[in-house]
């Protein structure tokens, strides 16, 4: 679905606000926080897929200049978020 924005929406979105799922492991929320199982060896780097896919389609619908994504994250996942943001965006100004 939101890869059919970019048919009409590409470089032309202001601001992009996401919360995905923390990848905590969390299962007492209606919103499925375990997006990878807590065991699963290679838990942070399908969770990083998972987010590289979305933060690429967010950077096709933003504005080249001006615009801003922010995202949520917790502790768990913040460090290794920021990193893939960083090679994502590299010219961003991330804080």
């Amino acid at each position: 679905m939101l890869e059919q924005l970019t048919f009409t929406h590409e470089q032309s979105v202001d601001a992009i606000y996401i919360d995905p799922p923390y990848n905590s492991g969390a299962r007492d929320w209606k919103y499925n926080n375990d997006y990878v199982e807590g065991d699963d060896l290679y838990r942070h780097s399908k969770w990083l897929a998972f987010m590289e896919r979305r933060l690429k389609l967010a950077k096709r619908l933003l504005k080249p200049h001006d615009s801003i994504l922010v995202v949520t994250i917790d502790e768990k996942e913040y460090l290794r978020l920021g990193l893939l943001l960083e090679q994502t965006f590299p010219d961003a100004d991330i804080q």
